[in-house]
């Protein structure tokens, strides 16, 4: 049987209890980070959602700027449904006239 030394009785012993704590904090550590993450029961997909919704909200309230940022996101809207309702109305006419050709030579 082989005698070791008080020292490096010491030592060993030393060395499990930092093993044991390190185990220790990082089961801390991942018990704390799931619990953190859900602690209001939502993904963190809605949390983003719901942080880019309030910087939005914030955006476009703003005392200062949010009446010139409303009226520019509206006027941007309306010329986006007055083109696509001139293109659709322009295809509307080729198809129609594309089927009266059709019509008036059969």
């Amino acid at each position: 049987m082989k005698m070791i030394s008080r020292d490096d009785a010491q030592r060993k012993a030393r060395r499990q209890v930092t093993r044991a704590r390190i185990a220790a904090t990082r089961i801390r550590a991942e018990s704390k980070a799931r619990a953190s993450a859900k602690v209001s029961g939502m993904s963190s997909k809605a949390i983003g959602a719901a942080g880019a919704a309030g910087l939005a909200v914030g955006y476009f309230l703003d005392p200062d700027s949010g009446t010139r940022r409303r009226n520019g996101l509206r006027d941007r809207v309306l010329g986006i449904i007055r083109r696509g309702e001139r293109r659709s109305r322009g295809e509307a006419d080729y198809v129609t006239g594309s089927v009266e050709g059709k019509i008036e030579t059969s």
